[in-house]
């Protein structure tokens, strides 16, 4: 999948009340917030994802809007530094235990699963032709022209939705005192 790194600068007096908190409180506030505004590019890259042709629709194989409904924004628990906040946008995999009791129910291997959007690398970056199939497929681009089609919207609602919270929560503390 496409890195694409979002840095919302600006944001001085949010970021000088966020200094105040708690680690878990910036993670739970700035977290949600990320999340919302990747919701924002999710709904875009939703918007922009092919559905299954109608020829294809009969194929055991494969479920309409399997790639769409797959698509998500999730915040990102630990990374390689606890430290950061993150959230991504992408295609979410089937489980690996999802897979197993597939192949265990019906003995077949997980590319014919039909809960399955396995084929959505082809879908984003397209394919190149090889020896016997020299068809070159181009491909579509939806999560990352959905990020790039919303980065402002996607960054305003960051901004208000963590200076939201922090309010929230400075008026939380003011109450309980």
């Amino acid at each position: 999948m496409a890195k694409e790194v979002l840095e919302i600068k600006g944001l001085r007096e949010i970021a000088l009340a966020g200094r105040k908190l708690t680690g878990d409180v910036t993670r739970k506030i700035v977290g949600r917030a990320l999340v919302s505004g990747g919701k924002i590019v999710r709904n875009a890259a939703r918007n922009l994802a092919p559905s299954l042709s109608a020829r294809y629709q009969s194929d055991p194989r494969r479920l309409p809007g399997t790639l769409k409904r797959s698509i998500v924004s999730v915040q990102v628990k630990k990374g390689d530094f606890p430290e950061e906040i993150m959230s991504i946008v992408g295609v979410r995999m089937l489980s690996k235990a999802s897979i197993k009791k597939f192949k265990e129910r019906t003995g077949k291997a997980g590319t014919a699963n039909p809960r399955d959007p396995y084929y959505w690398w082809f879908v984003e970056k397209g394919t190149a032709g090889h020896a016997r199939r020299s068809k070159t497929i181009s491909g579509i681009r939806y999560l990352k022209r959905g990020f790039e089609s919303n980065v402002q919207p996607a960054a305003e609602e960051i901004k208000k939705k963590s200076a939201a919270g922090i309010y929230n929560y400075g008026n939380t503390l003011a109450k309980s005192k």
